[in-house]
């Protein structure tokens, strides 16, 4: 399971300032992200994959400047519970996007929009806190926590733990965002 809050971040240097301060930097990261949709017409018979299929290609080099490449696949299944996202995400590697891409085709799927994402990543106390400038939307903090257990409590202790954690950031709970990246960039088309 994966709990996530993000937030707008506005002044992204402080914030970047106060995340620095309290948290073990791990390195910087470029995404591309593409999605591939199932068609409105086959949805009955892909209804786990409503929101897709993604596709990232991302760079990383971490706090000792290794760098690595990696294509990931994934796909979730999403939920907002009380400003929080809640996601069971299942991803695996792959070596070949175009053969893969071709697949997907195959199954029906057309390749929809697609993100661009770049920024630092630290680790605090078991969350992974990033700050990330998603092209064409500006800049946002990710906070997320992965997890085995789903049950009340500990989703509302995780809930408490990610505001705890946002507010350390400096930005302000107001500035959270519910919508999903890719809704906001559709909104924009």
């Amino acid at each position: 399971m994966e709990f996530e809050i993000k937030a707008w971040a506005d002044d992204w240097e402080t914030v970047k300032n106060h995340i620095d301060h309290f948290a073990q930097f791990s390195g910087f990261y470029e995404k591309s992200d593409s999605y591939w949709i199932v068609p409105a017409e086959m949805n009955p018979f892909f209804p786990e994959l409503k929101s897709g299929i993604r596709i990232r290609e991302e760079s990383f080099t971490n706090a000792d400047g290794k760098k690595h490449r990696i294509t990931r696949v994934c796909f979730k299944k999403k939920e907002i519970l009380t400003n929080m996202e809640v996601n069971v995400e299942k991803e695996f590697d792959i070596s070949n996007v175009s053969t893969f891409e071709e697949l997907l085709s195959n199954f029906s799927l057309v390749k929809g929009l697609s993100k661009q994402k770049k920024g630092w990543s630290w680790n605090y106390n078991d969350i992974t806190v990033e700050l990330s400038e998603i092209k064409g939307l500006g800049w946002f903090c990710e906070l997320e926590i992965i997890a085995e257990q789903n049950d009340e409590e500990f989703i509302a202790l995780s809930k408490k733990r990610l505001f705890e954690v946002l507010k350390k950031t400096g930005i302000d709970a107001s500035k959270i965002e519910t919508r999903y990246y890719m809704e906001m960039l559709g909104e924009r088309e």
